[in-house]
């Protein structure tokens, strides 16, 4: 029995240290730093051109680091003069494109990997029907992918990259091609099974609300550099930047100026720090805001308006006057567009009652929901590794010195 088949279900560590790939003279990673305990659900989340696909092909051998270095349960897979090809890096991808054997059925889909690590094939037709069951495509084991929508070519997929119990799952943007209804639909599966089964799952997607449902922690990149390593709230509530308070979701930037503050609500670490803004272009109107960080002496402030923080009343009774400028129908309730006399726009403000286009409200703003950050701000959330890289370094050469 090969190596990969003796190894016991659950998920691997995973440690990324100085991760630098370059394509010519385009460098896309510079120096990416992360760490995932075992049977973590790491998202990498950024938009188009972050690097999270060149970072996730690096894990996977795919691609070969130009610098820096990777271990996957505490064994070396990639560093300066070392690089593990995929099939020894016990880990399985799960593709966008679904990837499946058109000449194979469902069920000879699944236990392909089995075969590969000569498992007999009775007991690999056996462990693939039980996980093509437990994805909900039992009754369609015999059917090709030509014969599956979308959505079931995918659980196949999934459930060939489960069937061999390997510690690391990687995800490459596997919901993109399938329709919202679908994508809610496989978006719990995935998370329910990898979790089921311990696996470090390590997944890229540019959906901010996709990579909140599913994260245990959210790796945010940007132009090759980690931006926030993080939950999903300390990313909502504790922005580490401007670019990661965007990423995550805000319906309105305010230019401010402080007045006031900061000022602890509570005694001890775990304090919330408010201060006092006022609105630039907005006369003397002056909020209560939340400092999520300390602020750099002197420079430039700006306020985030998450969609929470905003409220919308009856003329007079809020902070800002503003009009409605748009109104949609959101199954529990109605999202607005408002335009704020001062010429802001907030958008995505979700009420229960519906304010008619042209109508005129006011806002009020929860402190909690607006974020006064500096800017501009530090971008890059990777320090502090250089001793683990010089270990790990030490250890890739023991590697290749007993290679």
């Amino acid at each position: 029995m090969a190596e990969d088949d003796r190894r016991t279900n659950g998920g691997e560590s995973l440690d990324i240290v100085g991760a630098t790939k370059r394509f010519g003279d385009k460098t896309a990673l510079a120096g990416v730093h992360l760490h995932a305990e075992p049977g973590t659900f790491l998202v990498l989340l950024g938009p188009s051109g972050s690097g999270k696909t060149t970072l996730a092909r690096c894990l996977a051998g795919i691609e070969r680091l130009s610098d820096g270095a990777i271990t996957i349960g505490g064994r070396v897979v990639a560093a300066p003069g070392l690089h593990l090809p995929p099939e020894r890096r016990h880990l399985a991808m799960v593709f966008q494109d679904y990837a499946l054997w058109p000449h194979m059925n469902a069920l000879d889909n699944v236990a392909f990997p089995l075969r590969q690590v000569r498992l007999g094939s009775r007991e690999a037709r056996q462990r693939a029907m039980a996980m093509l069951d437990s994805v909900g495509l039992a009754k369609l084991a015999g059917r090709y992918p030509n014969e599956l929508s979308g959505g079931e070519q995918q659980r196949v997929a999934l459930a060939r990259a489960l069937v061999r119990g390997v510690g690391l799952l990687l995800f490459d943007e596997p919901l993109s091609n399938l329709d919202a209804d679908m994508r809610e639909q496989l978006r719990l599966t995935i998370a329910t099974l990898t979790r089921d089964r311990g696996a470090t799952s390590v997944y890229i997607t540019h959906d901010q609300a996709e990579a909140f449902a599913l994260a245990d922690r959210v790796a945010v990149l940007r132009e090759g550099r980690l931006a926030q390593l993080g939950t999903p709230e300390e990313l909502y509530h504790q922005p580490a930047n401007p670019f990661v308070a965007r990423f995550t979701g805000t319906c309105a930037e305010v230019p401010v100026q402080l007045v006031g503050g900061p000022v602890s609500a509570q005694a001890g670490a775990g304090a919330t720090s408010y201060v006092e803004v006022r609105l630039n272009g907005h006369g003397m109107v002056a909020v209560t805001a939340t400092l999520p960080r300390p602020l750099p002496a002197g420079v430039p402030v700006r306020m985030f308006v998450r969609p929470s923080a905003v409220q919308v009343v009856g003329p007079g009774q809020g902070q800002l006057a503003a009009r409605v400028r748009d109104v949609a129908f959101a199954g529990r309730g109605y999202e607005h567009a408002l335009a704020s006399a001062g010429g802001l726009l907030f958008t995505k403000v979700y009420c229960e009652q519906r304010w008619p286009r042209g109508a005129e409200v006011s806002l009020r703003l929860a402190p909690e929901g607006c974020l006064v950050l500096a800017e501009p701000a530090c971008e890059d959330a990777s320090v502090g590794y250089e001793a683990a890289r010089d270990g790990l370094g030490a250890l890739a050469s023991a590697d290749v010195a007993a290679s």
